[in-house]
């Protein structure tokens, strides 16, 4: 049951991440809802619910283009 759950919440968070962009000053210019700075937190903040070990794994890794 719990890897069903996980299941949905992966496939559920680009829709999650895609909504919270929606709302920020890079999307909706003046008619902004969420400054970046709340966005990346409520992104974090999802990341999170995911796997609470996956922002410390990845810190160091380069990104890529």
């Amino acid at each position: 049951m719990a890897i069903k759950k996980q299941t949905l919440d992966y496939a559920k968070f680009p829709e999650r991440v895609a909504a919270i962009i929606g709302k920020t000053f890079l999307i909706r210019g003046d008619d902004w809802d969420k400054s970046d700075s709340q966005a990346v937190l409520m992104i974090r903040d999802l990341l999170d619910e995911l796997d609470e070990r996956l922002i410390e794994r990845n810190k160091n890794k380069r990104l890529s283009r």
